[in-house]
């Protein structure tokens, strides 16, 4: 049975604590690795397995560290699981303290803030006997800096000039969004992570980068 639990990791390579690795002593597990904890709610989640990798901008050079976005979803797009990957990360809580590339409690509640005990809340249904919805939309470059293209929008019924949804890692609305020749017009917004909502689509992922 499919559980709709959202689901956001945080784990840095290089914690000597909580190994992102596991850790088994003389045949004792004492804790899974990340591969096995996202597996397990892969599983209990009923998603895709193949996840979207996302680069997180390395706004703070100097921190020791980068980050990359996991993001496994289910083929409605109801129900996902993130996996914040700090490589270089250490026992640290990111945005407060070790890696500044992104805050912690934000991109927690940005998640989470969006679904209810069904699954994400935009989703007409959290079943994931659904079939697939239109083919899938894809944005490029990403990151990006100027523009970023969206390919697959015309099977959405959206047409070029009608305003989409996006929001940044805060959970805030990114206001005057709209289509202009298939693209966003990102030459303005600060870096950082967004994400793209469509009617009939799971929400997209991008990046800004200056």
């Amino acid at each position: 049975m499919v559980h709709p639990t959202p689901v956001v990791t945080i784990l840095g390579t290089s914690d000597f604590i909580s190994a992102y690795d596991g850790v088994v002593y003389e045949g004792t597990l004492y804790y899974h690795s990340n591969d096995e904890v996202n597996n397990y709610w892969i599983g209990a989640g009923g998603l895709e397995e193949t996840p979207v990798i996302t680069d997180v901008p390395n706004v703070s050079t100097n921190d020791g560290s980068t980050a990359e976005l996991y993001t496994w979803t289910s083929s409605d797009g109801c129900h996902e699981l993130l996996h914040y990957k700090v490589n270089g990360g250490d026992h640290d809580w990111p945005g407060t303290f070790g890696n500044m590339d992104f805050v912690s409690h934000d991109v927690i509640w940005e998640t989470l803030s969006q679904h209810d005990m069904d699954g994400r809340i935009d989703c007409g249904t959290s079943s994931t006997s659904e079939t697939a919805g239109p083919e899938e939309v894809t944005l490029y470059p990403n990151p990006a800096s100027d523009k970023i293209q969206i390919v697959g929008f015309e099977a959405l019924g959206i047409e070029v000039g009608d305003a989409v949804v996006v929001r940044d890692m805060q959970g805030r609305l990114c206001s005057d969004v709209a289509l202009r020749g298939g693209a966003l017009d990102v030459s303005e917004w600060p870096t950082g992570l967004y994400t793209l909502h469509m009617s009939g689509h799971r929400p997209v992922r991008f990046a800004v980068e200056r």
